[in-house]
């Protein structure tokens, strides 16, 4: 009898820890699954900066051309204001991919917990 109970207790028991290890793991999935939907949005963001910054860059580097017929320190003043925006947008982007990279490892980690 004493046995039985003990044993009826013990199953249990491990019902109950299979089933909380059972959710922990489908919430470190989920975690994971989030961190990268977020690393994704942020890699998508860093192209689109660096899409519109070249096509911005373009249209500068374009009325540059033209205003360096009319005047030589314009048009390099413009053309440092390409480079700039290039520049700009790099680092902004270069910052949403390190971001990015750091979800992702952060999702890994709570998997790996």
């Amino acid at each position: 009898e004493v046995l039985s109970k003990a044993f009826e207790q013990s199953e249990l028991l491990r019902q109950k820890m299979t089933q909380a290890a059972n959710a922990a793991t489908n919430q470190a999935m989920e975690a994971r699954h989030d961190a990268i939907d977020v690393a994704h949005h942020l890699q998508l963001q860093a192209q689109t900066i660096r899409n519109e910054a070249q096509a911005h860059a373009n249209q500068l580097r374009l009325i540059g051309a033209e205003t360096l017929r009319n005047g030589k320190t314009q048009g390099k003043l413009l053309e440092q204001q390409a480079k700039d925006v290039v520049d700009q947008a790099e680092d902004t982007a270069t910052i949403l991919e390190d971001r990015s990279k750091e979800v992702t490892t952060v999702g890994e980690a709570k998997v790996q917990a």
